[in-house]
């Protein structure tokens, strides 16, 4: 049976955007029966995105989420020999005309540019309580890099300052990391409830079956543990029961 390619495109950005590979997970993403999930992930090892599973069933992801794996585009990839010199770009032309001083809502700091336009390397961010306002480089920045590593809370972004200046922005990159770290939040929450679900049910499959759900329970619990360290604690709970005499 062949591999749809389109479902195997789409389990790899899944695979390597969400750090999770498993023939379940391709199943559950995908929505396709067991075999092809199995058939895509055999191929993906194949192919090196994948490695082999280890004792526990686990792979490794090989290579780095989607925008990591983007290729080079014609403009930047390196030309042939024979290529023809790529002229140098037009300098950029000197504004002239009437100008207005812009002023950093985070710094203070004053700049001059175009009426309709913001100075060179300035940029329009959005607050709760302003609206736009104008951000220097600098200023613009420290939120983006602060924001993006988790180094300032919501009600710092949201909230504003004693003076009516807001304490902070989101930039449109910022918005889009934030965006792009729900979504995938979200995801993973429904894989949890689906597996829950999934476990449930094997566990009153076992039930009706006759089996003990609380030892199998513990059986998987005693599994995950090191096997040294399980038979060291086994050891001294033999010993502190000889102890007391309950053995």
């Amino acid at each position: 049976m062949g591999i749809d390619p389109d479902h195997y495109k789409k389990a790899v950005y899944h695979v390597t955007f969400d750090r999770k590979a498993s023939t379940s997970y391709i199943q559950r993403r995908l929505q396709i029966g067991y075999n092809s999930a199995a058939a895509i992930m055999e191929e993906m090892e194949k192919n090196g995105i994948v490695g082999p599973c280890d004792h526990v069933g686990k792979r490794d992801i090989l290579v780095g989420p989607p925008d990591a794996n983007i290729e080079p585009s014609p403009a930047t990839a390196t030309p042939a020999p024979d290529a023809e010199p790529v002229p140098a770009p037009k300098p950029k032309p000197v504004y002239t005309g009437p100008v207005k001083r812009f002023t950093c809502s985070g710094c203070d700091a004053h700049g001059d540019g175009p009426p309709d336009a913001l100075p060179d390397g300035w940029h329009w961010q959005t607050t709760a309580r302003l609206g736009e306002v104008p951000r220097c480089h600098d200023c613009a920045m420290k939120n983006a890099s602060r924001i993006a590593t988790g180094r300032m809370s919501t009600e710092e972004i949201l909230n504003a300052g004693n003076d009516g200046t807001p304490n902070d922005v989101i930039n449109a990159a910022a918005q889009g990391r934030l965006r792009t770290m729900i979504e995938r939040l979200e995801r993973l929450f429904e894989d949890i409830a689906m597996l829950q679900g999934d476990a449930k049910e094997v566990r009153n499959e076992a039930k009706g079956e006759g089996f003990d759900v609380k030892i199998i329970m513990m059986v998987i619990r005693a599994r995950r543990k090191d096997k040294v360290k399980r038979e060291e604690e086994e050891a001294l709970f033999d010993l502190y029961m000889s102890t007391i005499g309950e053995v």
